[in-house]
C-alpha cells in the first residue's frame, strides 16, 4: 500500500536494467542514496560522448509509457497490444543491454561504468530510445518500463516529445510478490526472492509512483487494475487504446469487424425517439455493495425533483415485460452470457427521454470504464459523480446483517467478497477517471445515513473573514509518516499558524460549550461529529489568529471534507503529502508505542488505521494532484532530509520566514 499509493498500489522496485547491475540506477534512474550521485554526475556526462541521432519523429507520433511494479504484468499486456496493434515496442533495459553486447564505443563505456558501480547517464538511454524510434519508421510507440523516475520523464519529453498517454498497471504488493515468487520457482533469476522483491517494491514506491502522479495531474494516466486475469485486464487496455485511435493490425481489425455484425444482429434495438434537454444534468451514483447508494438515492428523491433510474431495475423490468428485447436478454442470461451494454444504454436513454425530466440520478451505473465511455458518447456526459466510499469490512458487516432477513442468495460471505473483488477491478477505475476530470465527489459512507446525507448541528456564526492573500497548506500523510515532526520544523522557520482539527475538537469538548456537549454526546453514541463542526472551529481559530499563512495538520481526511473546506472557507494554496511505506510507518508507531502509552499504538489498531487512511484519504491526494497543488514528498529519509524537500515546496509560496 505504501499509504501513498492507491488502493491496489504497493511499492515496487524497478526491474534490473542489465544482469550485472541489480537495480534500476543502471538505466539512469535515481540511486537509493541521492547524496552519492552528485559528485559523480558531471564525470559521467563527460565520459560518454553520444552520437547525434539524424531525423525526427512524425509530428503525429503517439507515445504510450507502460508502467507498473515488478510482477504487475506489463510484459504480458505489451505482448497482447503488439499482437493487435501496429506499434513499435521498446524496452529501455533491452536497448541498453543490446548496446553493451554490440561492443560499440557507447556500449563499452556503459559497461565500464557499470563495472565500477556507477550510473549510466539518462542521456544514454534517451539517445538509444530516440535512435530506435526514428529508425523504426513507426508512429505508435510502446515504451515499456520507462520512465522509472520523474527526472527521466521530464528529460524524455524535453529531448524527444511528450507522451500521449500512460498505462499504469496497478497491483497489490502481496499479489505481485506471489507472482514473482512463483516465477522464481522456474526462472532461475536471483532477484526473484522475498527479500529482494521487497527492496524492489521500496524503490518503486520512492521513484516510480511520482511519475504516475505527475501524469495523473495532466489527465494522461490511466490506472488499470492488474489483479484480474490477463485477458480481462487487456479488455480495459483496449478501451484506452481505442480512445487514441491506435492503428490496428489487419488481422485484429478484420476480427473486430467480423464480430461487430454478430453483436448487432444478436439484439436489434428499437430506435429511441426524441432527445434529452440541452441543459439536462446527469449524476452517476456509485459505490461498493453495501455502501448505502440506495439509501442516499431515496433521501435525494425526497428533497429534489429528480428522475431516479437503476440500470439493473430497467433490465429486470424489460425481461419481465416479455418484449422481443427482453426475451433475447433472458435467453442470453440463461446461457450465462452478458447482456450487451448497448441494451442497457438503450433502456436508460428511452426512460430518460420519456420521463421529461432534466435532473437524473443513474444508480449503480457505469460499473466499468468502457460503460462510462459508451454512455457519454451515446447519451451525454454526466455532470457529476457521487462515489460513496466505505471500507470493505464495514460493507461486509452491513451485507451480512441484511442477509439475515433479506433472503438474498448473494448476501453471504463468499459471494460478498467476490462482489468486492469485481467492484475493485472494474468500478474503481471509473472513479479515478472522473477524479481526473474534477467531476467525482468521494463521500465517506461510514457514518449514519443522515450524517452522510448532511444533517448538521446548529453552529454559531463566525464573525470576520480571512485576508484575501491568506495562504493555506494542508499537511497530509498516513499515521507515522512524520507530519507532526515536519510541522514543528516549519513552525520553527516560518511565521505560520498551525492548527490540528483533532486538537480543536478535543478542546471544544473540554470547554463544555453547547457545541462541545453535543459533540461529546455523539461520540459517546459511537457516531461521527459532522464535518461542519470541524470547519466552524477551524474557521473561527484561523480568523481569530490574525495570521496569513496556515498549516492545517491532518485535515481534510476525506474528499467531501476537502470540498466543504474550500467552499466554506477558501481554497488551499498547496498540499504537502508525506508518502511513507506501510511497513515503515508501522515500525515507527510500534516504536512510539513502547513509550507513548497510547492505546492505538499496537499492531492491530495500526493496520486498521492504515485501511481507513487508504480508503478515505488517498482520494484527497489524487484530487489535489489533478489540480497541480499536491507535493508528494517521500518521508522515508531522515527528518532533516525530508524537510529539505518541504522547504523547496514552501519557497514557491513566498511565505514569510522568521
Amino acid at each position: 500500500m505504501g499509504c501513498g499509493a492507491s488502493k491496489t498500489e504497493q511499492p515496487s522496485k524497478p526491474e534490473p536494467a542489465v544482469p550485472k547491475e541489480p537495480s534500476s540506477p543502471a538505466m539512469g534512474g535515481k540511486p537509493s542514496k541521492p547524496q552519492q550521485q552528485a559528485p559523480s554526475a558531471p564525470a559521467q556526462t563527460e565520459e560518454i560522448a553520444l552520437p547525434p541521432v539524424p531525423g525526427s519523429l512524425p509530428a503525429d507520433a503517439q507515445i504510450v509509457f507502460v508502467l507498473g511494479g515488478p510482477g504487475s504484468g506489463k510484459g504480458t499486456q505489451c505482448d497482447k497490444i503488439k499482437a493487435d496493434y501496429e506499434c513499435v515496442h521498446l524496452s529501455a533495459g533491452d536497448l541498453l543491454r543490446a548496446e553493451v553486447k554490440s561492443g560499440s564505443e557507447v556500449g563499452l563505456k556503459c559497461e565500464a561504468l557499470m563495472k565500477e558501480g556507477k550510473l549510466v547517464p539518462v542521456a544514454v538511454t534517451l539517445n538509444l530510445l530516440k535512435r530506435d524510434m526514428i529508425a523504426s519508421g513507426g508512429k505508435f510507440f510502446l515504451i515499456d518500463g520507462f520512465p522509472r523516475a520523474l527526472d527521466q520523464a521530464e528529460q524524455f519529453e524535453s529531448s524527444i516529445m511528450p507522451c500521449k498517454t500512460v498505462l499504469f498497471f496497478d497491483c497489490p504488493e502481496e499479489e505481485m510478490e506471489k507472482r514473482l515468487l512463483k516465477r522464481g520457482e522456474t526462472s532461475g533469476r536471483s532477484d526473484d526472492n522475498a527479500d529482494t522483491i521487497r527492496k524492489r517494491f521500496h524503490t518503486f514506491l520512492d521513484q516510480s509512483l511520482p511519475v504516475k502522479d505527475h501524469y495523473l495531474t495532466q489527465g494522461k494516466c490511466h490506472v488499470i487494475s492488474a489483479v484480474a486475469a490477463p485477458d480481462d485486464v487487456y479488455g480495459k487496455v483496449k478501451v484506452v487504446l481505442e480512445g487514441l485511435h491506435a492503428p490496428k493490425k489487419a488481422s485484429a481489425a478484420a476480427t473486430a469487424l467480423a464480430a461487430a455484425p454478430a453483436a448487432s444482429e444478436d439484439i436489434a434495438l428499437p430506435p429511441v425517439p426524441g432527445n434529452l434537454p440541452a441543459d439536462a444534468q446527469i449524476v452517476f451514483v456509485l459505490g461498493g455493495p453495501g455502501s448505502g447508494k440506495g439509501t442516499q438515492c431515496d433521501k435525494i428523491k425526497a428533497d429534489y425533483e429528480c428522475v431516479h433510474l437503476s440500470a439493473g431495475d430497467l433490465l429486470r423490468a424489460e425481461v419481465k415485460s416479455g418484449s422481443e428485447v427482453g426475451q433475447k436478454c433472458e435467453a442470453l442470461m440463461k446461457e450465462g452470457k452478458l447482456v450487451p451494454v448497448a441494451v442497457t444504454l438503450n433502456l436508460l436513454k428511452r426512460d430518460m427521454i420519456a420521463s421529461g425530466g432534466k435532473f437524473f440520478l443513474i444508480d449503480g451505473f457505469p460499473r466499468a470504464l468502457d460503460q462510462a465511455a459508451q454512455f457519454e458518447s451515446s447519451i451525454m456526459p454526466c455532470k457529476t459523480v457521487l462515489f460513496f466510499d466505505c471500507p470493505e469490512e464495514e460493507m461486509e458487516k452491513r451485507l451480512l446483517k441484511r442477509g439475515e432477513t433479506s433472503g438474498r442468495s448473494d448476501d453471504n460471505a463468499d459471494t460478498i467478497r467476490k462482489r468486492f473483488r469485481t467492484f475493485l477491478d472494474q468500478s474503481l477505475p471509473v472513479k479515478d477517471h472522473y477524479l481526473t476530470q474534477g467531476k467525482c465527489h468521494v463521500i465517506s459512507a461510514v457514518a449514519a445515513p443522515d450524517d452522510v446525507y448532511g444533517k448538521e448541528i446548529a453552529l454559531p456564526s463566525v464573525p470576520g473573514s480571512l485576508p484575501a492573500d491568506a495562504q493555506i497548506v494542508f499537511v497530509l500523510g498516513g499515521p507515522g509518516s512524520g507530519k507532526g515532526t515536519q510541522c514543528d520544523k516549519i513552525k520553527a522557520d516560518y511565521d505560520c499558524v498551525h492548527l490540528s482539527a483533532g486538537d480543536l475538537l478535543r478542546a471544544e469538548v473540554k470547554s463544555g460549550s453547547e457545541v462541545g456537549q453535543k459533540c461529546e454526546a455523539l461520540m459517546k453514541e459511537g457516531k461521527l461529529v459532522p464535518v461542519a463542526v470541524t470547519l466552524n472551529l477551524l474557521k473561527r481559530d484561523m480568523i481569530a489568529s490574525g495570521g496569513k499563512f496556515f498549516l492545517i495538520d491532518g485535515f481534510p481526511r476525506a474528499l467531501d471534507q476537502a470540498e466543504q473546506f474550500e467552499s466554506s472557507i477558501m481554497p488551499c494554496k498547496t498540499v504537502l503529502f508525506f508518502d511513507c511505506p506501510e511497513e515503515e510507518m508501522e515500525k515507527r508507531l510500534l516504536k512510539r508505542g513502547e513509550t507513548s502509552g497510547r492505546s492505538d499504538d499496537n499492531a492491530d489498531t495500526i493496520r486498521k488505521r492504515f485501511r481507513t487512511f487508504l480508503d478515505q484519504s488517498l482520494p484527497v491526494k489524487d484530487h489535489y494532484l489533478t489540480q497541480g497543488k499536491c507535493h508528494v514528498i517521500s518521508a522515508v529519509a531522515a527528518p532533516d532530509d525530508v524537510y529539505g524537500k518541504v522547504k523547496v515546496a514552501l519557497e514557491g509560496l513566498s511565505v514569510v520566514k522568521k
